[in-house]
């Protein structure tokens, strides 16, 4: 908003920024001119128009006349009122070259948060330091780890620029029915380049359609979103890069901001574009009820002009109604930032009446049903407001409370935080503060979210002091496994170097692929397999083979970070007579059931089967325990219910041969009449599986593929493979 028509509503919107030009006459002024000079200024002041008042004082200042502390200072607030940071902080450094000692406690607050705008955490903290109620935020300014702990989750976020912003100020986005609206003092379209005699204006709320929010990615890597500040005392890996620009950065800017200008997709929001002085922050419930902030139509005795709460009505044709909601004073308070819940019977909301918590404390009203009327006013608990500002609250469907504070421990000034909405009303609990890239050492406010809740929009004047609307995206970051084991010649027991692994992610339709080393060793770091995976395994001069790898096992390397000694099958080729165990398949004592990890097991046996036309014996065995003529049903019986999973599969019955040996066949001493541990007689309860035929129609199974053509860590489309190259079932 630029200033010269506005009163009180630029103190009170909290994000208002100008971009201006002062210049400064340098000759020098007589006594006279002196004094009218600084009656003007003071007269501009005190009306609220602060790019004139700074024009004055600068011209004012340029004369001799001493020091005039109390001067100066109303031009650092001009300054700081009209977002021009940077001169703010130098007015405020001549001030106060030597430290805190005379400055107000607005002084030093205002001055910690520019010092904090820079990164410039050090000093930020000795201003704040020793100010009640500040405490924990002066804390977190002074602790390195704590400022770290901001930023714990930042490749999770991806933000986006969007094109319907402009060198004008847009901010307090909120998504309702697919439209995303938003407050802004730019142009309509109609009026953009002509000379119509006004030089300032009001908020207003607008519209664009969420399809046509087209958004500019914004990248930690982009030169014009990166500020490094030597005076910070963090390595640049530990820094907090503020969105800023450069001078080779300029023209891209100036694109964006002209596209937005004239961006025909933007529109005013009908029904409340005809309001006198500002409108802004727009809420919605499921009933076309909405509720936005507006300034009073008379000021006050003093020429105040504080804002009051709106409620609208939308109808079917479209028409609206408008209401004033009894809340504020004219005379003494403002009401502003409605935030609504989905039925429309709980309103947040925040104002600045005295004797509470802070200058600006949220509080809220409830209903039973939409169609009544309001209750009483109450004020949140100490565990929401502090002794700042609590400003621009959102409620979401999934029953967030999202608000900004100055006060809370954070990166900037107005950082966002959430709380459960129900943990708010009742006093527990503390807000949870949003992470860098969402907050920043800038002003971050007004987060609206989709119905995923997990992309959304925010404010930010972290681009030259601008207030912007940007898009976020929150995702979850992809939880990598590596599996690693040895392939070796199952006749000499020599490694096989030089096989090329193909391990397709059923998950993400991708195959990854792997080398054995010179000891027949392979690494694999694939992507979390939800749906499982399939490895083969080739080598020219060899039949390739599949081992029976499971996401299970996978997963498991992950987690306890060792290296595989899970069974896998390694073949030069299949014979006849070979016999191997089946893997880990231990049943339980006096039991023929399938353990439930026995599945995934018997899945890789099933991909063999249907990859190799061989004939199997499946052959189980007991411990010693209980008669051997027991034994020798249990064991058949166990035999049986692997012979039955592999047919409900798909393999067929012809192909497979069910036998039990009972106790006869023990691989350790746990014979009977000798005592052994539970685990040694588990060791005999296994199951076998012994290749009885096989067809000698041997194809390579590796299709037309040339394993040498692929290295380690190749990451290939599945379709770059033949289609039957894995032979999905």
């Amino acid at each position: 908003m630029k200033a010269k028509y506005f009163i009180v509503f630029v103190l009170l919107l909290f994000k208002i920024n100008c971009f201006f030009a002062i210049q400064l006459e340098n000759e020098q002024i007589n006594q006279r001119e002196q004094k009218l000079v600084l009656k003007r200024a003071n007269k501009a002041y005190v009306e609220y128009k602060y790019l004139d008042a700074i024009d004055l004082y600068e011209r004012y200042l340029l004369c001799d006349v001493g020091e005039l502390y109390l001067l100066r200072s109303k031009l650092a607030d001009c300054y700081y009122k009209v977002h021009d940071y940077e001169n703010a902080l130098r007015i405020y450094k001549f001030l106060y070259p030597y430290g805190s000692m005379g400055a107000t406690r607005i002084e030093r607050i205002r001055i910690a948060e520019l010092n904090a705008r820079n990164q410039d955490y050090k000093n930020a903290f000795k201003w704040l330091t020793g100010i009640e109620g500040y405490e924990s935020k002066a804390n977190a300014y002074n602790n390195i780890s704590t400022l770290k702990q901001m930023k714990r989750d930042s490749l999770n976020w991806h933000l986006g620029l969007l094109y319907v912003n402009t060198i004008n100020n847009e901010f307090s986005p909120y998504i309702n029915d697919r439209t995303l609206y938003f407050t802004s003092d730019r142009l309509p379209l109609e009026r953009l380049g002509k000379n119509d005699g006004v030089k300032s204006l009001y908020t207003r709320l607008w519209s664009v359609s969420l399809l046509d929010t087209q958004v500019r990615p914004v990248k930690m890597t982009d030169s014009f979103l990166l500020r490094m500040n030597t005076r910070f005392q963090m390595s640049n890996e530990d820094r907090f890069d503020t969105l800023t620009i450069d001078s080779d950065s300029m023209s891209f800017v100036d694109k964006l901001y002209k596209a937005g200008e004239v961006n025909s997709s933007v529109h005013l929001v009908k029904g409340v574009n005809k309001i006198r002085y500002n409108v802004g922050a727009i809420s919605f419930d499921k009933h076309n009820h909405f509720y936005f902030s507006s300034n009073y139509p008379k000021s006050d005795k003093k020429g105040i002009n504080r804002l009051l709460l709106m409620e609208g009505t939308l109808s079917r044709r479209g028409r609206v109604k408008i209401k004033a909601l009894p809340f504020g004073n004219r005379n003494s308070n403002s009401v502003m930032h409605p935030a609504v819940n989905e039925d429309g019977t709980m309103l947040v909301f925040c104002s600045d009446k005295p004797g509470n918590f802070g200058k600006f404390d949220m509080y809220y009203s409830r209903r039973a049903s939409y169609k009544e009327p309001w209750d009483s006013v109450k004020c949140f608990g100490a565990n929401v407001n502090t002794a700042g500002n609590e400003v621009f609250p959102t409620i979401t469907s999934n029953g967030y409370l999202y608000y900004s504070s100055d006060a809370l421990p954070g990166l900037g000034c107005l950082d966002i935080y959430r709380i459960k909405l129900q943990d708010a009303l009742d006093g527990k609990s503390e807000p949870e503060h949003m992470t860098y890239p969402i907050n920043s050492s800038a002003d971050d406010f007004g987060l609206t979210l989709d119905s995923t809740g997990l992309s959304g929009y925010f404010s930010s004047d972290r681009l030259k002091n601008n207030n912007d609307i940007y898009s976020f995206i929150y995702k979850e970051p992809i939880k990598m496994y590596s599996a690693e084991d040895r392939i070796v010649d199952i006749e000499t027991k020599k490694p096989i170097n030089e096989a090329t692994l193909f391990l397709y992610n059923m998950h993400d339709r991708k195959v990854y692929v792997s080398k054995t080393d010179s000891v027949g060793k392979y690494h694999i770091d694939i992507p979390e397999a939800k749906d499982g995976v399939i490895v083969k395994v080739v080598r020219k001069g060899y039949s390739s083979f599949f081992l029976p790898v499971s996401l299970g096992l996978i997963s498991k390397l992950n987690n306890n970070k060792k290296t595989s000694k899970a069974q896998y099958f390694k073949q030069e080729e299949l014979k006849i007579n070979y016999t191997w165990k089946l893997g880990n398949i231990y049943y339980g004592f006096n039991s023929f059931e399938l353990p439930v990890d026995a599945k995934p097991i018997l899945d890789s046996l099933i991909h063999i089967l249907k990859n190799y036309p061989i004939t199997v014996e499946i052959s189980s065995h007991t411990d010693s325990r209980g008669t051997i003529e027991y034994n020798q049903i249990l064991s058949q019986r166990r035999s049986e219910s692997v012979v039955n999973y592999l047919v409900e599969h798909g393999i067929d019955s012809s192909r497979l041969i069910a036998k039990g040996f009972g106790e006869s066949v023990l691989i350790n001493k746990c014979a009977d009449g000798i005592r052994c541990t539970e685990k040694e007689y588990q060791e005999n309860r296994r199951t076998e599986v012994k290749i009885t035929d096989y067809e000698v129609k041997q194809a390579s199974m590796s299709g037309d593929v040339d394993p040498d053509v692929f290295k380690q860590g190749d990451v290939l489309n599945r379709k770059a493979l033949p289609e039957d190259f894995f032979n999905e079932p």
